[in-house]
């Protein structure tokens, strides 16, 4: 039986190998967040998702060189005018490495651009990188005058977009999402690999 366990398991995992360096490569988290204010804005929370992963890697403390912070890069200055916005008094820059207060913010920013550029998808992502200027540009279609970097990111940022799409269409559903309090934060959910391995290996074994 015990042989049959330890072969159980290693097909459970050899069949989720794939998804398990998807998601190694490609992680989500904050997911109830993502969902909720991109609800709010009327975005793709996919779109949102694919930013975060190729902004900061979903690392919330995140610093770019140029000083932008959080899960979705934002400068200071710019979460400044939405904080303003939005009509938040107390505002404070390190306020960025909150999770919430970035998804927030960046989401905002992005449903500017939407409204800005007809939700056109390129437009939204180059103005998000190099600014209003660099978006204009790219629905005018001037790509010369177009930063190599930004080119590079609309293009990463879509790519990241269609991973996203195939690892976790579950999860970034506001129908199947579930959002976790602990100690009155709330917390990404996950769905765990190690669940999704025992479920194959009982399957395999009851067959």
């Amino acid at each position: 039986m015990a042989v049959l366990v330890i072969a159980g398991l290693g097909l459970g995992a050899f069949l989720l190998l794939p998804r398990i360096i998807g998601e190694v490569s490609y992680p989500l988290a904050y997911d109830n967040l993502i969902i909720k204010y991109s609800s709010e804005r009327q975005l793709d929370p996919f779109l949102v998702a694919g930013v975060i992963y190729s902004e900061s890697h979903f690392h919330p403390t995140a610093v770019s060189p140029v000083g932008a912070r959080g899960l979705m890069q934002l400068t200071p200055p710019t979460a400044q005018g939405i904080a303003n916005k939005l009509g938040l008094k107390n505002f404070q820059v390190n306020d960025l490495f909150d999770p919430e207060t970035n998804i927030n913010f960046g989401t905002f920013h992005l449903q500017g651009l939407a409204g800005r550029y007809n939700s056109n998808i390129d437009g939204m992502l180059a103005g998000y990188n190099g600014g209003g200027g660099v978006g204009d540009a790219d629905v005018a279609g001037e790509r010369s005058t177009i930063p190599t970097e930004t080119l590079h990111y609309v293009v990463n940022v879509k790519a990241a977009i269609q991973k996203y799409k195939e690892l976790y269409a579950d999860r970034l559903s506001p129908a199947t999402s579930v959002s976790v309090s602990v100690n009155g934060s709330t917390t990404a959910t996950s769905d765990s690999l190690s669940n999704k391995i025992i479920s194959s290996v009982v399957t395999f074994l009851q067959k």
